[in-house]
C-alpha cells in the first residue's frame, strides 16, 4: 500500500482505537492550512491571530540527526501555530546543513530523486540562514538512546539493507539473526551520533553542546549563540514529560501539547521491527555504542546500564 494511503487508513482508524484526540489533531493539522488559504482568497488577508501574545515568531528549525522522534515535535508545533492563527511562522525540518556537496554527490550516486530533492531543499535553507547574519533563529533538536536511534535508522532503509525482506518475511525465510548481523554491519549508521553535533552544530550554528555538562535529570537544556541562535535540546526519552514546559519557556506557548506521530510499530515493517526488538543484541555491540562521548554526555551511567539490559536481555514478543 502506498505510504499516503497507509497514512490515511491509519488516521481513519484512530477513533476505533479510542484515540479521538489524536484523530482531531491530525484532522485539524490537515484542515487549517486549507481554511487559511480559503480565508485569504475571500478577504485578501490572513485571519487575525488568536491568543498569540508572547509567542515567538522568528524562523524555527527542527534540526537534528535522523530517527530521534522529531516528526512528533514538527507536527505538534505546526498545529500549535496554526491553532493560534499564525500559519506564516517559518518552520523547517532538517537533518543536515553541513557538507551538502557531499550529501548531494551521494544522493546523485544512488539516483534517488526524493533524496536529491531533499538535499536541494537543505541547500536553500542553508543559503537563507547564511544570507542575513543579523536574523534570529530558534532551533529545537533532540537526542535519543543511540542504539534505539541506530535501529530506527536501519529500519527506515530496510529495503536497502535487506533486499526483498517483505517476500522473505512472508515466506518465513528471514532469520532474525541474519537481520541483526546486517544491522551491526551497517557501519555508517553507528557512526552518526558520534560526529553529528560536531559536524552540524559547531560549523553551522556555532554551538558546541559538549562545552557544558548536560542536565540528565532535567531532560532538556538551553544553548545560545547570540544574537543569531537560541537552541532547545531535548532527550527523546523525556519528551512526553518535558515538552510542554520546555517549549512554553522557549517559544511562549501556554497550551502546547505533544502528539506522537511516525511510530515504527505502525509502519509496514512493524512485524519485523517487533521481532527485532524482542531479540537480544550482542553485548559487545551495545558496549561499543555506550562507551562513546555522545552516550556519556547525554545519559548517566545508570541510564546506560538500563539501556544495555533492555537491548541484550531476551524479551517476550508483544
Amino acid at each position: 500500500m502506498p505510504n499516503h494511503l497507509q497514512s490515511i487508513v491509519q488516521t481513519l482508524s484512530l477513533p476505533f482505537h479510542g484515540e479521538h484526540e489524536r484523530f482531531w489533531a491530525v484532522f485539524s493539522h490537515w484542515c487549517l492550512p486549507r481554511y487559511f488559504k480559503a480565508w485569504r482568497a475571500l478577504t485578501g488577508r490572513d485571519p487575525q491571530p488568536r491568543r498569540a501574545e508572547g509567542l515567538a515568531r522568528d524562523p524555527l528549525m527542527i534540526y537534528q540527526m535522523a530517527k530521534v522522534g522529531s516528526r512528533s515535535v514538527l507536527f505538534s508545533l505546526e498545529l500549535a501555530y496554526r491553532r493560534h492563527g499564525l500559519p506564516n511562522v517559518p518552520i523547517y525540518h532538517v537533518h543536515n546543513l553541513a557538507n551538502l556537496d557531499g550529501h548531494n554527490r551521494r544522493a546523485n550516486r544512488r539516483g534517488n530523486p526524493e533524496e536529491i530533492q531533499v538535499v536541494q531543499e537543505y541547500r536553500r535553507l542553508r543559503e537563507e540562514f547564511d544570507r542575513d547574519p543579523s536574523r534570529h533563529w530558534n532551533v529545537i533538536s533532540l537526542v535519543r538512546d543511540p542504539v534505539a536511534r541506530n535501529v530506527g535508522a536501519f529500519f527506515h532503509k530496510l529495503d536497502q539493507y535487506v533486499p526483498e525482506w517483505k517476500k522473505r518475511w512472508s515466506e518465513g525465510a528471514l532469520p532474525m539473526q541474519e537481520v541483526i548481523q546486517l544491522f551491526i554491519g551497517a557501519s555508517e549508521i553507528h557512526q552518526t551520533a558520534n560526529h553529528w553535533f560536531d559536524v552540524e552544530f559547531k560549523s553551522v550554528l556555532g554551538i558546541d553542546v559538549y562545552d557544558a555538562p548536560f542536565q540528565t535529570g532535567t531532560g532538556y537544556q538551553l544553548y545560545a549563540n547570540p544574537p543569531r541562535v537560541d537552541l532547545l535540546l531535548i532527550r527523546l526519552e523525556d519528551l512526553n514529560r518535558v515538552a510542554a514546559p520546555a517549549i512554553q519557556g522557549f517559544l511562549g506557548f501556554r497550551d502546547f501539547k505533544l502528539y506522537n506521530t511516525n511510530v515504527g510499530d505502525e509502519k509496514d515493517y512493524a512485524e519485523v521491527y517487533r521481532a527485532f526488538k524482542s531479540t537480544p543484541l550482542p553485548l559487545s555491540y551495545t558496549e561499543s555504542v555506550y562507551e562513546t562521548r555522545f552516550a556519556h554526555h547525554f545519559y548517566s551511567d545508570a541510564e546506560l546500564q538500563a539501556f544495555t539490559r533492555k537491548w541484550t536481555q531476551p524479551k517476550a514478543r508483544s
